[in-house]
């Protein structure tokens, strides 16, 4: 993934971090849309992970670069119904997503985990987000 690092700017899969402290390959910030959220960010090599701590960015990094099983999800339409629990799972499953920008796509749905959402839906609301074009392209 690209990434740029600049004025203590760091934007990496889609989100950008007011840097606060930087070591090796990790990132100590706050969103610079909202200064309230710190996060962390960490790459190895071109792969970007983010959490709300160290630990859980590590973990989520293991998980992006892993191979993921999405043989489960292949029966699936852009016509089908999901709720917004499972869209989540689907989502991140998919794209690999990191579990930090898989709560912003969740945030975005603005629904209960319990509310149905089609995958068209899916795919709508999550524009501009980590892993939309993958997403795209797996129920193409």
């Amino acid at each position: 993934m690209n990434f740029i690092f600049k004025d203590g700017l760091l934007t990496a899969d889609g989100l950008t971090i007011k840097v606060t402290k930087h070591r090796g390959g990790v990132y100590h910030g706050h969103l610079i849309e909202n200064e309230n959220k710190t996060v962390v960010a960490i790459n190895v090599g071109d792969d970007w992970s983010h959490g709300e701590t160290l630990e859980e960015a590590k973990k989520d990094l293991l998980f992006k670069t892993s191979n993921r099983d999405t043989s489960m999800y292949n029966h699936l339409t852009r016509d089908s119904i999901v709720t917004i629990a499972e869209a989540v799972k689907l989502y991140r499953d998919v794209t690999g997503a990191c579990l930090f920008g898989t709560r912003e796509v969740r945030e975005g749905f603005g629904k209960p985990d319990e509310y149905e959402i089609t995958v068209d839906e899916i795919i709508d609301l999550s524009r501009g987000y980590f892993g939309h074009s993958k997403f795209v392209e797996f129920f193409c």
